[in-house]
């Protein structure tokens, strides 16, 4: 009796341990779909953990210039934002971290390697990210749609003042 008994508890062990393998290869396999797919997104994405950059992506890395993440991995955050945006960045990741809520997405300057001002909306988002609570951030480079958007303002106020010139001449006839 006892043997039936150690024969059970044995395939019993072994069938949970054979299905707490396949649990783990199947997290590690959909882990390594989304680093994959993270990867290959065509939007910028870096991931920071207390103000320090942890990963960027491929499209990080062109958005902004580099060849590689060397010198980017471990940089701060604040060395790429205006210094009048660092109370609201760090405001923003203390919310997200305590509540693990995203917050709304910022537009914001930044300024390249070399020396290049581009806009972007970054949207940030708590993650975890390594087993630590973290902040991964999308960004969307808006530079050619924000200079197309300054023209046509200054194209419409030309036109106001030329309508407005029109009007005077019209009423002075």
């Amino acid at each position: 009796m006892i043997t039936i008994s150690l024969l059970v508890y044995g395939i019993s062990t072994q069938f949970l341990i054979n299905a707490q393998l396949a649990a783990k290869d199947l997290l590690r396999d959909s882990e390594e779909q989304h680093r994959l797919m993270i990867k290959k997104l065509p939007v910028a994405i870096l991931v920071y953990i207390k103000g320090k950059i942890v990963y960027v992506n491929p499209a990080f890395l062109m958005l902004f210039k580099l060849t590689s993440t060397d010198g980017i991995i471990g940089r701060h955050l604040v060395k790429f934002v205006p210094p009048e945006l660092y109370d609201e960045i760090d405001k923003a990741n203390r919310m997200m971290t305590e509540t693990e809520v995203a917050v709304p997405p910022l537009e914001v300057n930044i300024r390249r390697e070399d020396g290049a001002v581009i806009t972007v909306v970054a949207t940030p988002m708590p993650v975890t990210f390594d087993g630590q609570t973290a902040i991964l951030c999308v960004l969307f480079d808006i530079t050619e749609r924000k200079s197309k958007e300054i023209e046509l303002e200054k194209a419409h106020k030309l036109l106001q003042i030329q309508a407005s010139e029109i009007e005077d001449l019209k009423a002075k006839r």
